[in-house]
């Protein structure tokens, strides 16, 4: 009696199920009874076998392996791969990835292995899957005679926003969008840390500041700090200078005390290509905070000025009111347009702060409050 062929889909069925235990590999000899359980499971009929031994799957497998119908790659003598993202699973993959990242920001070879249970021989093979451009699971940092891996840009979104890419993990080392020296070795944690300190300033994740970093990703962090540190001093100079001051001063002035108070923009001047960040930068994330946290507002208008906008609104009420109250409360006949031009010479007399295009911008801010109660008196 012809001995009955393996029946390959019930094979192929049993040994997938077994990659999507194992992260895509399948370990013949290692998994072999797996295999032949899951096969003599399902039944063959009177076509095919029965059973299957050892020497039938490994043979199997690789005629499947150089067959287009089924989804088996061959690595090496007795070891199949079933890509895990190929029909959109990755079998654990990337929760697996989440979970070795959860403690170091950097992994090594030997790190993949016993996360994914893999035999060494199939390490450079699985990560350079997890490489893959498309894929972007994990980027490799090269440093001296040996690779050491950490979070790709993908990881995040393949676990659905549940984990932290590699920006999250250097703003969770830090404090203040800063981390230090000591703070970064600890989360490195392998024995080649310059190489991948330099890998990640070259990068632009990282900036140095002389014994700590600022993490890019966290600038507006960063820039919190820089405000709470200096505030004190630029509200002292508006109110030296009339509450109000032309935008370019202003900018000059947050030049001149994140200067004082940090050397980040002389290390933003002379950082590497890969930062994508510049002096401009780091000045425009402060001045967002001065406005939302201090009250101080640039404008873009016929007068670019920066104003402590309610030291600045109360001001000009103030001074539109003591105008306008004489000249609505003379005897006879006025029209709104009369009484607006009765005050316009005291408005042009007005000097309330330290420079002319402040002045310049405060006087309109008068003259369209005068306007605005003068027709509100006269009913227009």
């Amino acid at each position: 009696m012809p001995i009955r062929p393996v029946d390959n889909d019930v094979l192929s069925d049993a040994c997938r199920s077994v990659a999507e235990e194992n992260y895509g590999f399948v370990y013949v000899d290692r998994e072999k009874q797996a295999i032949k359980d899951a096969y003599e499971s399902e039944g063959s009929g009177l076509v095919h076998s029965g059973s299957v031994s050892n020497t039938d799957i490994k043979q199997e497998l690789r005629e499947m392996a150089s067959a287009e119908d089924y989804p088996f790659e061959r690595i090496r003598p007795g070891v199949f791969y079933v890509d895990p993202f190929d029909k959109g699973l990755d079998m654990g993959v990337a929760d697996e990835l989440q979970e070795l990242f959860d403690h170091d920001l950097v992994a090594t070879a030997e790190d993949f292995r016993r996360q994914f249970d893999l035999a060494l021989d199939d390490v450079s093979f699985f990560v350079e899957e997890l490489q893959d451009n498309e894929r972007g699971l994990v980027l490799r940092i090269a440093a001296g005679a040996r690779d050491y891996y950490t979070i790709g840009p993908q990881l995040k979104e393949r676990v659905d926003g549940r984990g932290e890419d590699l920006n999250d993990k250097l703003a969770s080392e830090g404090m203040n969008g800063r981390i230090t020296h000591e703070n970064l070795e600890d989360a490195i944690s392998v024995t080649a840390v310059s190489d991948v300190i330099n890998y990640l300033e070259s990068e632009g994740y990282i900036l140095d500041l002389d014994g700590e970093y600022l993490v890019r990703d966290d600038v507006d962090e960063f820039a919190r700090w820089l405000w709470e540190g200096i505030e004190e001093e630029v509200v002292t100079a508006f109110q030296d200078a009339g509450y109000a001051m032309p935008k370019t001063e202003y900018r000059s002035l947050l030049v001149d005390q994140i200067e004082s108070y940090s050397n980040v923009l002389a290390a933003v001047r002379s950082s590497r290509p890969g930062l994508d960040l510049d002096q401009d930068d780091i000045v425009k994330h402060v001045a967002e905070w001065f406005e939302s946290g201090t009250g101080i507002e640039e404008t873009d208008g016929r007068v670019p000025i920066a104003k402590h906008t309610d030291e600045v609104d109360a001001e000009v009420a103030g001074r539109a009111e003591s105008m306008v109250q004489p000249v609505v409360n003379k005897e006879g006949a006025h029209t709104a347009s009369s009484l607006k031009q009765e005050v316009e010479p005291e408005i042009e007399e007005l000097r309330m702060a330290s420079t002319e295009p402040a002045n310049e911008y405060l006087r309109d801010e008068v003259r369209q409050r005068v306007s605005d109660l003068i027709d509100e008196e006269m009913n227009v």
